[in-house]
């Protein structure tokens, strides 16, 4: 009984040290692509100068995107780790951040996308959905990776089953 309670326990802390791990990427990520959104595809004849001073709305609303995206990231490393458990499979792995990365973009989509019900929509209506959901499985992706180079150096242990 007392081995069985030490194994649940260490697999445990492996398992919150890969959530950990994943939340810590996805924020990285998340910052840079929200830099990246803010500064690099804002309008051309915007300059530093001229750009208003941010508000406490969008404070808010940052932190609270930052938020969600570290719970994300947190859920996904615990259970990319218990999915992939000491299988080479790429086919598990690509799963799994597809359907994380799935999960996280069509609630933001959808509300917009069903407004374009009706009539065809041109590649300007399209492009700022198809970036929200490319932005999910880069920051899924780079959870991945992050998750398979810190297992590979027993950072964090495979799950074994």
């Amino acid at each position: 009984m007392n081995q069985d309670l030490k194994f649940n326990d260490r697999e445990k802390i492996e398992s919150v040290k890969a959530g950990m791990i994943a939340a810590l990427c996805l924020l990285v990520v998340f910052a840079i692509a929200t830099w990246g959104n803010h500064w690099l595809l804002a309008q051309p004849s915007a300059s530093l100068v001229t750009l208003p001073l941010v508000n406490l709305s969008q404070v808010k609303a940052a932190l609270a995107s930052a938020a969600g995206v570290a719970i994300s990231g947190f859920l996904f490393g615990m259970t990319y780790r218990y999915v992939i458990r000491d299988d080479r499979n790429p086919h598990l792995k690509s799963g799994a951040v597809l359907a994380f990365g799935l999960v996280r973009a069509i609630p933001q989509v959808e509300p917009a996308i069903s407004q374009l019900i009706g009539h065809i929509p041109n590649l300007a209506e399209i492009w700022p959905f198809a970036l929200i959901g490319l932005e999910s499985l880069i920051l899924f992706a780079a959870a991945r990776i992050v998750l398979d180079w810190a297992i590979a150096r027993q950072w964090v242990k495979p799950f074994n089953s």
